[in-house]
């Protein structure tokens, strides 16, 4: 026979064994949703349509961004495939920042920015791509910049440090799938721990 008064403290030792579970997946989850130097913004910005040539195409990331192992890179292709920018710097004044200066008088079209980071706070890669168009429409809806942490791709020259003096795959801040499933998992444990006390404590 259970009391009256046994009840609260008996779901209030399940209740906290769930709470701590799903807590610790949700904590788990969301930690890895700010690692990465991805891509946050950019001038022009993903899917810009421009009426002449930019002087210079800005991308900025959300972390700080390391040299090493000939990153970062940043290349800006036409749509057959050929580099165009005739260079690609990190700002040390501000590592978040890269910039390639442009030729003058590129023809219309639609332009990709490919770019490749190694961030100085993780030490985790990160790599994606975005377009911008001259002298035409660009789709009625842009795609999102995309960006992951694992393909990767072709490589260029390493970036030079910058002689002068900041942008998609948008930042990516998506919960990874296992996090959520941990929280998940977690929540449940704690469920069923709550369900064996109290069954145990009724009979």
């Amino acid at each position: 026979m259970i009391s009256v008064r046994s009840v609260p403290r008996t779901l209030g030792v399940g209740t906290a064994i769930a709470f701590v579970a799903l807590l610790a997946g949700l904590v788990l989850a969301a930690g890895p949703a700010a690692a990465h130097a991805r891509y946050d913004h950019s001038d022009p910005a993903d899917g810009a349509s421009l009426a002449s040539s930019p002087a210079r195409v800005n991308v900025w990331f959300a972390q700080d961004v390391r040299r090493a192992g000939g990153l970062p890179t940043l290349i800006v292709v036409n749509e057959t495939g050929d580099t165009v920018n005739l260079n690609a710097v990190l700002d040390d004044r501000d590592r978040t920042h890269m910039y390639a200066d442009m030729p003058p008088a590129l023809p219309s079209g639609r332009y990709t920015v490919i770019w490749h980071t190694l961030s100085d706070e993780d030490g985790e890669e990160a790599q994606g791509a975005f377009h911008f168009y001259i002298g035409v429409t660009a789709p009625s809806t842009p795609s999102v910049p995309t960006s992951t942490g694992t393909a990767r791709l072709a490589t260029p020259n390493p970036t030079p440090t910058p002689s002068q003096n900041s942008g998609g795959g948008g930042s990516n801040k998506n919960v990874p799938l296992w996090g959520l499933a941990l929280g998940i998992v977690g929540g449940a444990i704690g469920g069923a721990g709550l369900a064996t006390v109290v069954g145990r404590r009724l009979r």
